[in-house]
């Protein structure tokens, strides 16, 4: 048996991802109404309860309740399941921000210090054609496609396994859990998936359908049938709860904190989605097959503490990388927010289709990678 690497996936209505959705739709309401807002809010869900809870700096008046309604409608739970927009009860625990950090973020001459200390890592590999590990892409395109079948959701989960042999890999397992309707037998439920992603409905690559072979195991709803209880009425949610998921799965390590429910200048946010800019246009540029980004930053500080880019071995001087990055790329908070454009409402999409991998994200842009490849040839020359 050769190595094996396994990365999970869940859907938007998995109870943790419910949580981030409201978070985001509440940080989105507050830049239409402010584009300068600092949000940090949480959300716990459980049975038929939503509470909101953090703190917000900002000129914008909200309805909270509707946002938070218009998050549980749209993720799709009958009035039966016990998680409807006409059924919840809703605490609301919002307050202001507290007045040192506030000033340790504004800053003079429009600078922005960063929102609080941490690390944050991000990467890029060239085995998917959006620069996605493996088995994270694969998650994620499964859970995207089961969750567009009638009756199947909206609480999924997804697990894929590659093994690895002489660098190559297969795909050694496939499992999903869905919660399905009451009309679905167990076996129409396990012949329905099995059969959408070996046809290929998932829209996975030629290259990756090819990794599926005989030997590929199919494993759906283990446990047996499920259409009872979902969602925050099976299991309770909170947000930032699905760190791993929101970003590569179990090829890269993972720093700072959650993504959701904070804006631009909280820098474990936007530092991670610096960081995967930097690592894709390296990788996109042709100088390495897998890059690692890490970079930490100190609260009420604009400048990053430290920088690392790993290459493996790949590039000859990841010394030398590192100082091109500091040069092309933006690396103060206020810098990555004027570059991404991030006092837009963006963020409620990120949390419900994911935020990297996908086009239309601007940390998703390859512009840099003219500017990476003429700055090592100036430094060769």
């Amino acid at each position: 048996m050769g190595k094996l690497t396994t990365s999970e996936s869940v859907s938007r209505g998995h109870a943790d991802k419910i949580c981030d959705q409201i978070s985001d739709a509440i940080l989105d309401a507050l830049l239409i109404g402010d584009p300068n807002s600092k949000v940090a809010v949480e959300t716990l869900v459980k049975d038929n309860m939503v509470v909101i809870a953090g703190e917000v700096t900002t000129k914008a008046i909200i309805d909270y309740k509707k946002i938070v309604k218009e998050v549980v409608s749209d993720v799709g739970y009958s009035l039966e399941h016990g998680f409807h927009p006409s059924s919840i009860s809703i605490i609301n625990l919002i307050g202001e921000q507290s007045p040192e950090i506030n000033n340790a973020v504004i800053m003079e001459n429009e600078e922005i210090g960063s929102g609080d200390q941490g690390f944050m890592v991000s990467m890029a590999t060239n085995e998917t054609d959006n620069y996605m590990p493996l088995e994270i892409h694969m998650a994620k395109k499964i859970i995207d496609s089961i969750i567009e079948i009638d009756g199947l959701g909206p609480d999924i989960k997804s697990q894929v396994t590659t093994e690895e042999i002489d660098g190559h890999k297969r795909i050694h397992t496939i499992l999903v859990s869905t919660f399905h309707s009451k009309n679905m037998r167990l076996e129409d439920v396990r012949k329905t998936i099995i059969n959408h992603i070996k046809y290929g409905e998932c829209k996975l690559s030629e290259d990756i359908m090819n990794m599926i072979d005989g030997e590929t195991k199919f494993i759906i709803n283990p446990s047996g049938a499920w259409d009872k209880q979902a969602g925050p009425v099976g299991d309770a949610g909170v947000t930032g709860r699905k760190i791993v998921v929101d970003q590569m799965g179990s090829a890269c390590p993972v720093g700072g904190g959650g993504f959701s429910g904070k804006d631009f200048s909280k820098i474990d946010r936007s530092g991670a989605y610096l960081a995967r800019y930097i690592a894709k246009n390296i990788v996109s540029s042709g100088l390495v097959p897998k890059c690692v980004v890490e970079i930490s930053y100190m609260i009420g500080v604009p400048e990053p503490s430290s920088i690392n880019i790993e290459t493996f071995g790949r590039f000859k001087n990841d010394l030398l990388l590192t100082d091109i990055v500091k040069k092309i790329f933006p690396m103060t908070p206020k810098q990555i927010v004027d570059h991404f454009d991030m006092r837009r409402p963006i963020y409620l999409d990120t949390a419900r289709n994911g935020h990297f991998g996908r086009t239309g994200l601007p940390w998703e842009r390859m512009d840099k990678v003219n500017d990476i490849l003429s700055a090592i040839y100036l430094s060769e020359s």
